[in-house]
């Protein structure tokens, strides 16, 4: 389905106003306030771990809507511009500013597929191809891991998961059952499987990536050992019951927030087996000293690092005690 979207012009104060006086017609609206962007900034703290700039920017004072992109929808565009024309009439201060209304049509598939003009094949470590699952391409002698991220984080080109399955290629792998914290695409789950892994239990918080993480792997490994379920690791304690009960894991990868790697931390040790290894990525780079001490002081050893684009992965042991 296509899509209409309209976009009113207005002033800072008059935003939020504007948007409750429009939305009964066309069923709700976006607000785009330059004030909101200066609370942000003034709320801001050390601990967040990375803001676009983008969010930072302070836009136009504006308020937009969408309609479908038909007969009905072309109604509502008119009821709407009849409802500004009313407004500013009655609008002797000039609070909201100038009204204009401009729409444009917005196809379907630009929304779904123009992201992905910016994903193709790519070689990654020594033994891996990524591509996604719209284009071919010959692997060569590579492990050729096939992806169709959907609407969850992981194509692999970010460099936080390249991090993570470079190292993993040089973990010995082979029978080993693999723990995913966060498993978004599945991307690291598929890489695991087609390095060797025995089996692979995944675990996220967002539904869409419980869903991409088994569509990429029946796609990669359709008889592999694998499963993935859904829920809150940090505040669920029967899901955390679930994941030591399968385990121990020679394995634990984890691409996630420097915050949740914090939180995680003190249940991991039970759940790596002896002499296991750790894979924490998502950690930018001033947060680095924070994750390691923290691991450190659970009695994890630090043994590889990798940096890249400001962002941090780290490898850590558990030593079996003797």
């Amino acid at each position: 389905m296509d899509y209409i979207k309209g976009t009113v012009e207005t002033t800072a104060g008059a935003c939020e106003a504007l948007a409750d006086l429009i939305a009964p017609l066309c069923g709700g609206c976006e607000v785009s306030d330059p004030g909101d962007v200066e609370a942000l900034k003034a709320r801001l703290v050390a601990r967040w771990d990375a803001i676009d700039e983008k969010v930072l920017t302070p836009t136009r004072p504006e308020v937009c809507f969408y309609l479908s992109e038909s007969s009905e929808g072309r109604k509502v565009l008119a009821a709407v511009a009849e409802r500004l024309e009313e407004i500013k009439a009655e609008d002797f201060a000039g609070f909201y500013g100038s009204l204009l209304l401009s729409w444009q049509t917005v196809k379907s598939e630009d929304w779904e597929n123009n992201w992905k003009q910016y994903f193709h094949p790519f070689l990654v470590g020594e033994r891996l191809l990524v591509r996604p699952s719209w284009e071919a391409c010959d692997p060569g002698d590579r492990k050729e891991l096939v992806i169709d991220p959907g609407m969850s984080f992981g194509t692999g080109a970010h460099a936080t998961t390249r991090m993570v399955l470079e190292r993993m290629e040089k973990i010995p792998l082979e029978g080993a059952r693999v723990l995913d914290l966060g498993c978004g695409s599945g991307i690291l789950s598929c890489a695991s499987l087609l390095l060797g892994a025995g089996a692979v239990l995944g675990c996220d918080v967002d539904p869409a990536a419980v869903r991409a993480s088994k569509e990429n792997v029946k796609r990669n490994c359709p008889k592999a050992n694998a499963r993935f379920i859904l829920g809150d690791l940090t505040a669920e304690e029967a899901m955390r019951r679930q994941i030591a009960e399968e385990g121990p894991y020679p394995l634990i990868v984890a691409n996630i927030a420097s915050d949740v790697l914090l939180t995680i931390a003190p249940y991991l040790a039970p759940w790596l087996d002896n002499n296991g290894q750790i894979l924490l990525s998502g950690i930018i780079g001033r947060r680095e000293e924070e994750v390691r001490n923290a691991y450190e002081r659970l009695g994890f050893f630090l043994c590889s690092r990798s940096e890249r684009d400001d962002w941090v992965a780290l490898s850590f042991l558990k030593i079996l005690k003797t």
